[in-house]
């Protein structure tokens, strides 16, 4: 299983800082749950305390959010129905990580539900 494609350290570096960019890309280019959790205890603390097992993704976006002082995870649907998954940063227009069309990007949720709408009313 291969990760989605993920923006370059120098990306991260310029977004989120020096310090923050080579634990992102790591966290990004994961491609088992135990390397994630072994990269975020947030992600680890999930994972012993759920049930089942949690999705990679679920995980990625916890060990995200702990690494940039953000607020969890949270998504929208596009007007086309596609779906944007971030790390909640506080506000529409904070730079985040997001992932959109199998990607994971820099930049602002807000911009992009404004670009290719939302069928969440709240998205705005």
């Amino acid at each position: 299983m291969s990760s989605p494609p993920a923006p370059s350290l120098k990306t991260l570096a310029a977004a989120f800082g020096e310090d923050k960019a080579p634990l992102l890309r790591r966290i990004l280019k994961a491609r088992r749950r135990k390397e994630i959790e072994e990269l975020s205890t947030d992600a680890a603390d999930l994972q012993r305390e759920s049930y089942g097992k949690q999705s990679i993704q679920t995980l990625r976006f916890v060990a995200l959010s702990q690494v940039l002082g953000g607020f969890g995870e949270e998504s929208f649907r596009t007007r086309k129905g596609e779906w944007v998954t971030y790390v909640n940063m506080g506000d529409t227009y904070n730079v985040t990580l997001l992932k959109f069309r199998g990607t994971y990007r820099v930049g602002d949720w807000g911009t992009l539900a404004e670009k290719h709408g939302s069928r969440d009313p709240w998205a705005y």
